[in-house]
Order: C-alpha cells, then sequence, then structure tokens
C-alpha cells in the first residue's frame, strides 16, 4: 500500500498514569499517514504497549486521540474499533473459543453481520493468516506460532483500516519468527508495530517512534534512528545487526 498524505492517527499531548501511580505517557504527539508501517521502539516500561492499546481506547488518558477522523471516546467506541485491530502479545489473551474459526468468527458477528459473510471472512483471514484447514482445531492444539497467527486471524476478520502489533515476534523461533514477520509484511493496512525486535523494525518499517519513560525522544526514518549508536545506547537499546559498522 503507498502512504499518503492524509493522517489516520493523530495523537496530541496523550499522558497516562496508572491508578497505582506509574506516569506511562509524558505529553506523546504524532500522526501516522494511511499506509504506513510505524515501528514503536524502546526499553521495558518506555510506554510502549500502553501506547498501542490508546488506538482503539482500550485505555484512556488526557489529550487528544483520533483516528480516522474520529476522535476516541465513549460515544464512538464501537466505530473506533471496527477501524483499530490490536494483536496482543500474548495470543492466549485473545483466543477463548472452542475453535479457531469460532475465535475468528467472533468479531464479524459483534458487528451484526450475515452469516454468509461472516463465514467468508472467516475462510478468507485462515487463508490470508496461512491457517487453511486449521479452523475446527482447538486454539490450545496450536503451536505458539499459529496461536499468532490465529489472534492475527481474528483481526484480520473484522477488515480494519489499522493494525497495532504489540510484540508481534515474542518468544517464537527462528523459522516462525521469519513466517509471521512475512505475514505482517504483506498485510494491506496502517500498521504500528510496538516491539524489542529491532531487527524486524528495519525489515517492516519506514518509520520508527522512540520512547522512553514514557515521553517521545525522536521520530523519524527508521534507519536513521536505529542507526544512531549514541541515541540508540542512551535509551537501554541496540543498534541492528545489519547497521553496525
Amino acid at each position: 500500500m503507498s502512504t499518503t498524505s492524509r493522517p489516520v492517527i493523530q495523537i496530541d499531548s496523550l499522558s497516562f498514569k496508572y491508578p497505582d501511580g506509574t506516569v506511562a505517557l509524558r505529553d506523546v504527539s504524532f500522526r501516522v499517514n494511511e499506509g504506513e508501517c510505524v515501528g514503536v521502539v524502546g526499553p521495558n516500561g518506555a510506554g510502549k504497549s500502553t501506547l498501542l492499546f490508546h488506538l482503539n481506547g482500550l485505555l484512556r488518558g488526557r489529550g487528544s486521540v483520533v483516528v480516522d477522523g474520529l476522535e476516541v471516546s465513549e460515544q464512538t467506541l464501537k466505530a473506533i474499533r471496527k477501524r483499530v485491530g490490536i494483536v496482543f502479545q500474548d495470543p492466549d489473551d485473545q483466543l477463548f473459543s472452542a475453535t479457531v474459526a469460532d475465535d475468528i468468527a467472533f468479531g464479524p458477528l459483534s458487528m451484526r453481520l450475515p452469516r454468509d459473510e461472516v463465514d467468508a471472512r472467516v475462510g478468507q483471514a485462515l487463508k490470508e493468516a496461512g491457517l487453511d484447514g486449521q479452523g475446527g482445531k482447538a486454539p490450545h492444539h496450536l503451536s505458539f506460532g499459529q496461536k499468532k497467527k490465529a489472534a492475527l486471524a481474528a483481526i484480520l476478520a473484522m477488515r480494519p483500516k489499522i493494525i497495532a502489533l504489540d510484540e508481534p515476534t515474542s518468544n517464537m523461533d527462528p523459522r516462525s519468527r521469519r513466517a509471521f514477520l512475512r505475514l505482517i509484511e504483506s498485510l494491506d493496512a496502517t500498521k504500528v508495530i510496538s516491539t524489542h525486535d529491532i531487527d524486524s523494525v528495519l525489515d517492516l518499517c519506514g518509520r520508527v517512534l522512540l520512547l522512553d519513560s514514557g515521553e517521545l525522544i525522536a521520530d523519524g526514518e527508521a534507519r536513521a534512528i536505529l542507526g544512531d549508536r549514541r541515541l540508540m545506547e542512551s535509551h537501554g537499546l541496540e543498534v541492528p545487526s545489519m547497521l553496525r559498522s
């Protein structure tokens, strides 16, 4: 998908504090244009996951979050969640039905789509995720990599304009990681990817946001930011192997 100048995510002065007093985001502002793939990197506790969970209203802080022209609010949550799908770090947090197909059907059914349309979306999502023939399996019988694909398929069936992925390659063996990265790359959607897997960011994303202690430290071209050794090391990160001199 080619990028355009139309922003589909607009975040202005976003701050968030957890009930225990932990400040997770501090006055964060940025835009994401339609078709972009943006990586969100930073050390543990930087606020990466917290930021992602604001994109569809799972968390609500101070400031403004506008998605596809709609400001996130109690009144717009249903419409926002049709536009933004979040794939959680642990697929077991998303998969809860008796079969993979039932998990994938849950979102379209909640949209009150006709049953034939739901079935068509389930079949298409299984195919797109590389899970043809796996719809009748129980999620707990899948490998971890297959569970990740099933969680993504459940989002794809909703056909969102924006897909946010939280640590998509965590706990994967090298073969599963490569396959999942190819799958992510093929998705025709705006993508926001929060991860510690810096090499995958370089592979997938043209742009990077660097967070630390809830603050947006840098926002720019991926190779420029990820290749800046002083910047990366000062925020607890390493330059990707392919950029090391």
